[in-house]
């Protein structure tokens, strides 16, 4: 009996090397992993979660074509890709986790969920968005792990892990709603100073009323998990009751 493969989605300024410690993690416990480059770390201009979303589609149906079973694991705005690019995949998709995510709804952009939890009027002040609309994090170690916070290998993780990003998708919408599946766990980070865990709290709710049952995991972590606490999300993704697969 095969593990399911692990799905991996990044967040926006990260990379696939962003995670490496958490692949390293999970395929240590006999995950396969896949990880891909999204397209909108190297394009400017509309559409770009469109072309995120085909990209991720595109990378799951060939999975589940060679009979693979998915975890899908989602961090930050890998959330608003994953909910749209897995949805109406079928069973091969055995479970969502939303680390830190974006878990909207398709009515509902980045911008329109940072209006509605009252922080859109801090984005100039934490982003600088240049004149090609790619975005850069004003204060990065403060945003995503929190003031005097030590991080092991942040230099690592700043200078060549981190890249400006399509401020594009910040405005669009996605097409789909995967976590209508009822398969979903969401990790809270009751430290995340990027998305704050009122924010967290708002998407577990909004999709809760929809009639979905969601698994909420709390934990005590910044912003990236995925750098920080790596071994507390291996123990949730091997906590899911997924079984395998012949």
């Amino acid at each position: 009996m095969s593990l399911p493969t692990i799905l991996l989605i990044h967040g926006a300024w990260h990379t696939p090397l962003s995670y490496t410690r958490l692949t390293t993690a999970l395929e240590s416990h006999g995950y396969p992993v896949t990880a891909s480059r999204l397209p909108s770390l190297d394009s400017v201009g509309p559409g770009a979660l469109a072309a995120d979303i085909a990209h991720v589609r595109s990378i799951a149906t060939s999975l589940l074509a060679s009979g693979q079973k998915l975890i899908v694991l989602m961090h930050s705005y890998g959330g608003q890709v994953g909910t749209s690019a897995v949805a109406g995949l079928g069973p091969g998709i055995l479970h969502l986790v939303y680390l830190c995510a974006f878990m909207l709804p398709k009515t509902m952009s980045l911008h329109d969920q940072t209006t509605e939890s009252g922080l859109a009027d801090a984005f100039p002040l934490a982003f600088d968005m240049g004149e090609d609309l790619r975005v850069a994090m004003r204060d990065p170690k403060g945003m995503l792990f929190g003031e005097g916070v030590e991080v092991e290998g942040w230099g690592e993780y700043l200078g060549t892990l981190m890249e400006r990003h399509n401020g594009c998708v910040l405005v669009e919408y996605g097409d789909g709603e995967a976590w209508r599946s009822g398969r979903v766990t969401y990790v809270v980070g009751t430290e995340d100073r990027m998305v704050t865990p009122e924010r967290q709290r708002m998407m577990v709710d909004t999709v809760r009323k929809e009639g979905v049952d969601v698994n909420v995991v709390e934990m005590r972590i910044g912003h990236c998990p995925n750098w920080t606490a790596v071994g507390e999300v291996v123990e949730v993704v091997r906590g899911l009751e997924v079984g395998g697969s012949e």
